[in-house]
């Protein structure tokens, strides 16, 4: 007997969007992080004011372009000219690695120091300590040019200070022109900020290198790949008018430069597209390049959880000292991590995370591999456990 089943067929948009409806209708509970009350819910920042101050001053740049992996680069640099050229007498890597592999889990760690398993908490309780906030508390402007909002996920409430000037294209889904107008907005915001002689922490973030992979290049008979690369391409095309400026206007003597992305891409390498769902090498490393700090200091960025205490180092005063701890990388979710890795020099141990259980990833057949998973295992439910409390 033949069977026949009609399934009916659903466009939905993300949960992210959906979950957000529905809050409306929830309370906010663990089970339902994204059941808030809008009028309360990570607006007001209750981060706690860690004093520091201030013994250098620098401004800062920041750029971060979404997806933009460092394999491709790594293979052939040509495709960053410009990068290749403002930072030749500065820091460039291919094997930094972006801590997570989704946007909001990265701009945490990034601006934070702190691993994802303590974002939801910062969600919750309305912000966290991070690097813009300590700028502007020693009496730097702050400002972001978005081509797309960091609204997604409470980003922006956890990581910027309340009087951070934004200016987003959030709603316009041409993401190339967006990226043009990052470019002319951040230009003519650092041209006010030199006009003044005022001290400034500016994040630019570009959103081209995400898919659909848009370019300045007519990309209708290109495959996947080639697309990529064209929106690599696009990309140091963008930003080279904003490092031009920084040459010629004399920012560059007293400027930061950081340009780097939140997360890698996977272009169907071992059948997988996008990023977000497994800590691979395409999702997680990502080129990062920076410029303005003595060399000794470039020697501990290892990841993107390592820029504010070497950044901070630095503008305290103090000397960068070596920093010899394993990497761990955090799987995306909605806000505490799904899944964890463990990157030691020699070594590296995945897991699976799962509501208290952490599961190894790999089967281990020697004494000194088991002891290190082991080793691995206690130091992510330590790290699990303090998140918790």
């Amino acid at each position: 007997m033949e069977v026949k089943r009609e399934l009916p067929f659903f466009a939905v948009s993300p949960s992210y969007y959906t979950k957000k409806f529905f809050s409306l209708f929830w309370a906010q509970t663990p089970e339902t992080p994204f059941g808030y009350k809008p009028q309360n819910f990570a607006r007001q920042d209750n981060s706690t004011n860690t004093s520091v101050t201030f013994k250098r001053h620098k401004n800062i740049l920041l750029i971060v372009t979404d997806s933009l992996r460092a394999k491709d680069i790594k293979q052939d640099p040509t495709l960053t000219p410009n990068l290749n050229h403002f930072f030749e007498n500065g820091f460039t890597s291919y094997d930094h690695l972006a801590t997570a592999n989704c946007t909001h889990f990265s701009f945490y760690s990034m601006l934070s120091g702190k691993l994802a398993t303590s974002f939801g908490n910062a969600r919750r309780s309305g912000g966290s300590n991070s690097l813009i906030k300590t700028f502007a508390n020693n009496g730097y402007k702050t400002s972001s040019s978005e081509a797309t909002s960091l609204d997604w996920y409470d980003v922006s409430s956890i990581i910027f200070a309340k009087n951070t000037s934004r200016v987003t294209w959030g709603e316009d889904t041409d993401h190339l022109r967006n990226d043009t107008q990052v470019t002319k907005n951040t230009i003519k915001t650092l041209k006010e900020y030199a006009k003044d002689n005022t001290p400034f922490f500016h994040l630019a973030y570009y959103y081209g290198n995400h898919f659909p992979y848009l370019s300045e290049t007519d990309t209708t008979d290109l495959t996947l790949k080639e697309r990529y690369l064209a929106s690599i391409r696009t990309f140091d095309t963008q930003i080279a008018e904003i490092l031009s400026y920084i040459n010629t206007s004399g920012l560059a003597d007293d400027t930061i430069v950081i340009v780097t992305s939140d997360h890698g891409e996977e272009l169907q390498e071992g059948g997988i597209m996008g990023h977000s769902g497994r800590l691979s090498d395409e999702q997680v490393y990502v080129p990062f390049w920076l410029f303005g700090l003595p060399q000794i200091y470039f020697q501990n960025i290892r990841s993107h959880i390592d820029l504010p205490s070497i950044i901070l180092a630095f503008m305290e005063g103090r000397g960068a000292t070596v920093n010899n701890s394993p990497i761990i990388l955090t799987n995306c979710d909605y806000d505490f991590p799904s899944a964890f890795a463990v990157l030691r020099k020699n070594s590296r141990n995945d897991f699976l995370y799962d509501h208290g259980y952490l599961s190894p990833m790999q089967e281990r057949n020697t004494e000194t591999t088991k002891k290190q998973q082991i080793e691995d295992a206690n130091l992510l439910l330590g790290i699990i456990k303090n998140s918790k409390s």
